[in-house]
């Protein structure tokens, strides 16, 4: 790969599934740079994909106002570091890009809308507290001309290859700022949905994207251990029905992205336990080079992840073990 060529490699898993392993073998190259937080600007709530969804798939100039203002405002607490003393939460994304993160944003928007008017909907009024609504009957009252204020809505009309296009030059400005010449690799952890690989093509330039997989049952029992997403109700439920329920949707589209020359799955327990052949297979996919790889096992230790294989064994429910080995025995990694 060109010195001057840059590759993006969104790095997903499904909750638990060994993503975070593949991240810490890339940190390990000389070319990789990775920020140390996840990536939610695209596929969370409120996010790129909402955005283009408004202003491109149902466009309609109220629904576009609101869809900026919902994306400033994520970008907002994205930006933010959340504290013990701070009455906002954020993900902190300031401790990587600065004041950066904010600006590059904001001429994003200007961009992508070119004027604001002065207007009022239904919707706006619908979103008031009701201390705001007394509040502004009193000003109303005390004051008559305020009511001829009106807040500022966003206006923006493009068409789709348009918008992708400022997308990716948005994403490409943020790494510019920060990322080295001599970093060919951008790593992104969970920056596009695994259930919808393909929308990568529309926020980077040049992207491989690699999967990581595991045994469900390892899986199940380190989403319990950690209290998070599904495992946070079966914890309490013991329904492991549920869990094949959610499992299962995740892994709707693997067939057909299996089949991708530009994704890469990879199997966490092969990883660890067949550390040298998978890790080339990962270093072959990407074009990186055994001389590029300066930090060998330094932030990726095959024998200190081996001990997160086999949870399921000492799991006290052998029942719900056994439901998901019939269940899911395809998905599972002997």
């Amino acid at each position: 790969m060109s010195i001057n060529k840059r590759c993006y490699v969104p790095v997903l898993g499904y909750g638990w599934s060994g993503s975070s392993a593949v991240v810490d073998f890339l940190r390990e190259f000389s070319v990789t740079w990775e920020p140390g937080i996840e990536f939610r600007l695209i596929k969370d709530p409120c996010g790129l994909m909402d955005l283009k969804y408004n202003i491109i798939d149902r466009w309609e100039p109220l629904n576009v106002d609101v869809a900026i203002k919902n994306f400033l405002w994520f970008a907002y607490h994205l930006s933010v570091q959340s504290g013990r003393f701070k009455l906002v939460n954020g993900l902190g994304y300031e401790s990587v890009w600065g004041d950066k993160f904010l600006e590059i944003t904001n001429d994003f928007i200007k961009r992508l809308s070119p004027f604001q008017y002065d207007s009022n909907w239904h919707y706006l009024e619908f979103q008031k507290s009701k201390s705001t609504i007394l509040y502004n009957k009193i000003k109303h009252k005390l004051w008559p001309a305020s009511r001829n204020i009106m807040p500022k809505l966003f206006y923006a009309q493009c068409e789709e290859e348009e918008f992708c296009r400022w997308c990716r030059e948005y994403i490409d400005s943020l790494m510019a700022c920060i990322v080295s010449e001599d970093k060919n690799y951008i790593i992104l952890d969970q920056a596009v949905p695994v259930q919808n690989i393909e929308v990568a093509k529309d926020y980077f330039s040049e992207y491989k994207v690699i999967v990581a997989e595991r045994d469900p049952r390892d899986q199940y029992v380190d989403l319990i251990d950690s209290n998070m997403l599904i495992g946070a109700d079966i914890k309490k439920t013991h329904d492991v029905k549920k869990f094949i329920d959610w499992f299962l949707p995740y892994r709707k589209n693997q067939h057909r992205f299996k089949k991708m020359e530009n994704v890469k799955f990879i199997c966490f327990e092969q990883l660890v336990l067949d550390y040298e052949k998978t890790s080339n297979e990962i270093m072959d996919f990407l074009g990186l080079e055994e001389s590029q790889h300066i930090g060998k096992q330094t932030r990726f230790k095959p024998e200190i992840s081996a001990k997160n294989i086999g949870l399921w064994k000492k799991y006290p429910y052998q029942d719900e073990i056994k439901y998901i080995e019939e269940k899911l025995q395809a998905y599972i990694h002997d």
